[in-house]
């Protein structure tokens, strides 16, 4: 019976193996197709491989001529650097060079002053000398005399030396005859040497003073030649008229009177008129003002322009054209910032896309910041203008 049931156990377990085994072959994979599985996700991840390889050859490239591209532009940089530090330097030269010009030329001008004063004192020795009136030319009698006498030293030097010879014979007859000739004859020739002395000193310095007002009037005439330019289009855009010049009418000598004269017109029935605390109205002279301080920042170079309240008396035409020719020079590329601060701007003005607007609230009946209900202000004007 023990070996009965032992065996019955042992012929299950055979059979429990047996189907296990026929188990295990039916769920056994393919092998074949496993492997043409593998061999195909192989190549695919083979060609993403190659794929990324590509896009990174490509990107490396890139990469190459960007580095390249960003060594160019440093080099540029440098070279901008260095020439740049080379312009100022050299307006640092200028500079010197200016202010040795103009101590150079107080010089000359003072030298200049010192001559023609010494020479009007010996026209006026002269003058009395001869008993010719200040301002008055030489007397018939004079030129009569001056006349008879040669026109070249040497003759003029034999001729004394042969007066003076003549003069010794009458020595002992008239001896007042020869110290008055003595005495005249030292005169002359003081008054001969320093008549030439400053006359050649003269010429010298007006040769002098005209050098260096050709090197200082030069510039000076190309610089309000730029100005005038700027001013003039400024005013052609608000079809008006307008130039600037160098003042000189109270005399081309003199340098200290000299001046920038600024001539406006605003009707096309008028002339142009030197612009004035009376000619113009207020309106008028707030605009040739700010024209002509946006005619000046158009040839220097700052960081920011503050522009205060320059709108204040301009009628409404006028305000808006300047307030145009503002937003215009002001929005440029490379140009500086603008702060441009007015209690009030006309509606509908034109604005740039390259400005901000800030609003500054203040007073005694303001709410502060934090108690600001900006959705409800919005609401508010819109239903405003809906009106």
């Amino acid at each position: 019976m023990f070996k009965t049931s032992r065996h019955r156990s042992v012929v299950n377990q055979i059979e429990t193996k047996e189907k296990s085994i026929e188990l295990n072959k039916t769920e056994m994979p393919d092998i074949a197709a496993e492997k043409e599985r593998i061999n195909a996700e192989v190549e695919k991840l083979n060609r993403e491989r190659v794929d990324i390889a590509v896009k990174m050859q490509t990107q490396v490239k890139k990469c190459l001529e960007l580095s390249k591209e960003r060594v160019l532009i440093g080099m540029r940089h440098s070279k901008a650097v260095m020439e740049r530090t080379n312009i100022e330097a050299e307006i640092r030269q200028a500079s010197e060079q200016l202010v040795g010009l103009e101590t150079e030329f107080d010089a000359v001008r003072d030298e200049y002053e010192l001559v023609r004063r010494k020479a009007k004192q010996q026209l006026k020795a002269a003058q009395k000398a001869t008993e010719t009136p200040e301002g008055a030319d030489l007397s018939d009698e004079y030129k009569e005399l001056f006349k008879a006498y040669p026109n070249s030293v040497q003759e003029i030097e034999d001729m004394i030396h042969s007066e003076k010879a003549k003069a010794d014979c009458n020595y002992q007859t008239n001896p007042q005859v020869i110290r008055d000739y003595e005495k005249r004859k030292k005169e002359i020739e003081e008054l001969s040497q320093i008549i030439a002395s400053h006359s050649d000193e003269i010429k010298n310095k007006d040769n002098q003073l005209e050098s260096l007002k050709e090197r200082w009037m030069t510039p000076l005439n190309e610089l309000l030649a730029k100005i005038n330019e700027k001013f003039v289009g400024f005013f052609r855009k608000l079809q008006c008229a307008g130039e600037v010049s160098l003042a000189t009418d109270q005399g081309e000598e003199n340098y200290e009177k000299y001046g920038v004269q600024i001539k406006v017109k605003f009707r096309a029935k008028d002339s142009l008129h030197v612009l004035t605390q009376f000619h113009q109205s207020g309106g008028e002279k707030s605009v040739s003002t700010i024209l002509y301080l946006m005619s000046l920042q158009e040839l220097t170079r700052c960081p920011f322009r503050v522009v205060d309240e320059i709108n204040q008396g301009m009628d409404p035409n006028n305000e808006r054209k300047v307030f145009e020719l503002m937003v215009e020079t002001s929005t440029r590329p490379n140009t500086p910032q603008h702060f441009l601060m007015s209690p009030k701007l006309l509606p509908d003005l034109h604005y740039s896309n390259r400005m901000t607007i800030l609003f500054v609230y203040n007073g005694h009946w303001m709410l502060r910041h934090d108690k600001w209900n900006t959705k409800k202000m919005i609401k508010t004007a819109s239903r405003r203008l809906d009106r």
